[in-house]
């Protein structure tokens, strides 16, 4: 008996120092990258994309003119109602009151990437060995885009951080049943919102699963209740300032903007980027006039559109599945070099041109053999983790039977479905970082699955 309580306390004890050694290698390795960026480009290398808005956003607030944005000569000062608050308070609060705010910004987010990477490696081991959790957690860590992302001023690292909590806790309330787990789900998949609203309607994947529980709707309506109570605030500032009670206003934005382009695009084959040529149409005023809300230019994209709507959904699904993003991470030229626009002609919706030929060969032109050699290989690692993940999720799913992986890929679908619903060709890789960790363990489910199979001559025994 007393052997068998000391292994016990041995194996905690070394998963423990397993978990400590994981944080911290990953964490350090942050460190370094961060600092290489410094020394070879400087801190401007950190702003990248929507950087600026973020930093602007959150220098209004400790300025004294609030959630806003501005024009150049910071004269008007607007309140912004489409992003939410928590990322632009962290870097105006940095970039305020410290020397090299963002610099700071840059090193919580490495340590974020730490907590990622447990928190991976910890969903990791609910479906195979430490070995093959370690190399799930790795893989998310040192993707190059991801890499990048890590330590770039943008939201997303605390948006997966907080998600990945909320689905890690989650888990464990639908496993062990301690009420605790589901109130800090609740709480971090709030702060989740509050850092990107992309995941505000996440609610309704545990809402699901809470409802075959015993006494399922009134632990439904706890999480929900704990939800709308934290986001409740944010709701009631954009009634006072915009009149409207929504999280972001962004929604219909986004819909009767890229994906109402996209859709025409599909139809008149007219290239997606070309957003003169497509503004212009007068059928893109008709459309527009009827985009009043979300469901209003969803049943118009299903009635009106339905063949274009399913052909923009499927080549912009592709795109978010396979975009490698190096092009323009790491590849970007200045705009006087860049005639082509990579992020659409070296994805899938470059198929939407009567030229694509000319378009693929023209974005590849523009990269050197080394910077196309990168990009064509970051394109078939993704290729292939998307159709492994395809079938590991199928394998959890219908043969294993199990209801974790239900759950996570749930969560997956609602991330592509909202995504390619809301973005149309605007799709990149950055985009699909939220669900990249979960693509990520799916596949290596079915490596681990065709390596058990290959180990016990087509024999595979269940997790």
């Amino acid at each position: 008996m007393i052997c068998a309580v000391r292994a016990g306390f041995a194996d905690m004890a070394s998963a423990m120092n397993r978990e400590l050694k994981l944080f911290f290698f990953v964490v350090a390795a942050k460190i370094v990258l961060l600092a290489a960026v410094l020394l070879v480009f400087g801190e401007s290398r950190l702003i990248w994309s929507d950087s600026a808005t973020y930093i602007a956003i959150g220098r209004n607030i400790f300025e004294g003119h609030g959630f806003s944005t501005t024009d150049t000569d910071r004269v008007i000062f607007t309140p912004n109602s489409i992003r939410t608050p928590l990322y632009p308070f962290i870097v105006g609060l940095f970039e305020t009151y410290i020397p090299h705010g963002l610099v700071v910004v840059s090193f919580l987010q490495a340590v974020a990437a730490g907590f990622i990477a447990l928190l991976v490696y910890k969903l990791g081991l609910l479906f195979f060995s430490p070995k093959w959790a370690l190399l799930t957690a790795l893989a998310v860590s040192f993707e190059p885009l991801i890499s990048s992302i890590h330590i770039l001023i943008l939201p997303e690292t605390f948006l997966v951080l907080f998600l990945l909590i909320f689905i890690f806790f989650f888990l464990r309330y639908f496993t062990e049943q301690y009420a605790k787990n589901l109130y800090i789900s609740a709480v971090a998949l709030a702060l989740a919102v509050y850092v990107k609203p992309v995941a505000l309607y996440l609610f309704f994947v545990p809402c699901i699963f809470l409802l075959f529980q015993k006494r399922g709707v009134v632990k439904m309506f706890l999480f929900l209740v704990i939800l709308f109570v934290l986001l409740a605030p944010w709701m009631a500032r954009n009634k006072a300032v915009v009149g409207t009670f929504d999280m972001t206003t962004d929604d219909t934005g986004n819909l009767c903007g890229w994906e109402m382009v996209g859709i025409l695009a599909a139809k008149y084959r007219i290239d997606s980027s070309d957003f003169t040529t497509l503004y212009a149409l007068p059928e893109y005023a008709t459309a527009k006039s009827k985009c009043t809300s979300t469901v209003f230019a969803l049943t118009m994209f299903l009635t009106e559109y339905p063949s274009h709507f399913l052909k923009t959904s499927i080549l912009s699904a592709a795109a978010l599945l396979t975009n490698d993003g190096y092009s323009g991470a790491f590849f970007k030229k200045p705009p006087d070099q860049q005639t082509k626009i990579h992020h659409n002609y070296l994805t899938p919706a470059v198929f939407t041109n009567t030229d694509w030929r000319a378009k693929i060969s023209a974005a590849a032109g523009e990269l050197t053999v080394v910077e196309l050699a990168v990009v064509i290989a970051g394109k078939v690692f993704w290729t292939f983790i998307a159709i492994m993940s395809v079938f590991g999720a199928m394998r959890l799913v219908f043969i294993e039977k199990s209801s974790l992986a239900v759950f996570l890929l749930l969560v997956v679908l609602y991330f592509i479905t909202v995504t390619v619903t809301s973005t149309g060709f605007g799709v990149g890789a950055r985009l699909r970082y939220p669900i990249d960790p979960l693509l990520l363990l799916f596949a290596v489910y079915r490596l681990r699955n065709i390596q058990s199979l290959r180990a016990y001559g087509g024999y595979s025994q269940k997790t």
